[in-house]
């Protein structure tokens, strides 16, 4: 029996280039490193030509069911040797596999499923949850994604495929349109309208103002305080004209301590949930010492 007990400097070198030695002499590559060669094709050319006679010759092998089976159990549980790892490929290596998968046409471009595929991929996404659900990109990865759609430009054949979808009546329907009138309806309107809305507070939006809210000077001071900035810290900025909101929504009290600098869209914000905002503002105003007198 051949003793498989060498030194280091007996062992060969592995065969993906790497500089590095296989830890037994038995063996061609460190493990998870012939997925190197196999991606990129470099290495031994003979090799090259074996691997992909045998890819030719399994063309149109259909496996039986107990064999993928086997296959399903004994990928169960495998964890890939470079998941979760970074730095793993050389820019070198990058540059060959991007050279080698250039002009590479999709197995699946241009083939047309059967209805009984397509059945089974829409089971087996039920339940799936996305990747995406619950999380939000971070500022980086906004601003990256922001960066990459820039300057893109659609083919002529993205247009005309565009106005084709647009044109047809079974996808351009006035479903939309539909929405909007039944949310406008009669029926609707009196549910959601009234001391029926959620935001009814007693009919005090008719009512007038304050006899000061005429005084620009009055006003300009509110803002001179507020610094003439939105104080909403979760501003969206897409509107640059402020104005005073009433901070217990009652137009009548026009007290210093009850009148905040918005800009409009918070201003509009703020008739949504007004408890939460009333309270929001309340507590700005008295962490900023701008007390009752």
């Amino acid at each position: 029996m051949a003793d498989l007990r060498l030194s280091k400097k007996e062992l060969s070198f592995c065969e993906c280039d790497c500089g590095e030695k296989v830890t037994r002499f038995t063996n061609r590559f460190i493990s998870g490193y012939n997925a190197r060669v196999q991606s990129i094709s470099f290495g031994n050319p003979e090799r090259r030509e074996e691997l992909a006679r045998a890819r030719r010759e399994k063309w149109g092998y259909v496996f039986s069911d107990e064999h993928r089976k086997k296959l399903s159990d004994s990928h169960k549980g495998h964890i890939p040797w470079n998941k979760g790892k970074t730095g793993v490929y050389s820019d070198e290596i990058k540059k060959r596999i991007s050279q080698t998968l250039t002009g590479r046409i999709g197995p699946n471009k241009g083939r047309k499923f059967s209805k009984k595929w397509r059945e089974n991929i829409g089971k087996a996404q039920v339940g799936r949850k996305s990747p995406m659900k619950g999380k939000q990109h971070s500022e980086e990865a906004k601003v990256k994604i922001s960066e990459a759609g820039k300057g893109r430009k659609h083919s002529e054949i993205w247009k005309e495929n565009i106005k084709k979808t647009l044109a047809d009546p079974k996808i351009n329907v006035p479903r939309i349109k539909k929405i909007i009138e039944s949310m406008n309806s009669p029926e609707v309107l009196i549910k959601i309208s009234g001391p029926n809305g959620s935001n009814w507070r007693g009919g005090i939006q008719a009512e007038p103002y304050c006899d000061i809210w005429i005084d620009r000077e009055y006003k300009q001071s509110i803002l001179g305080r507020d610094n003439y900035q939105c104080q909403n810290f979760d501003c969206f900025g897409k509107s640059k004209r402020l104005v005073l909101h009433h901070i217990d929504y009652d137009k009548k009290n026009c007290h210093p301590w009850n009148l905040i600098t918005l800009c409009n869209s918070c201003n509009c914000r703020a008739n949504y949930n007004q408890e939460m905002w009333q309270s929001f503002y309340q507590g700005y105003i008295q962490r900023n010492n701008f007390g009752r007198e």
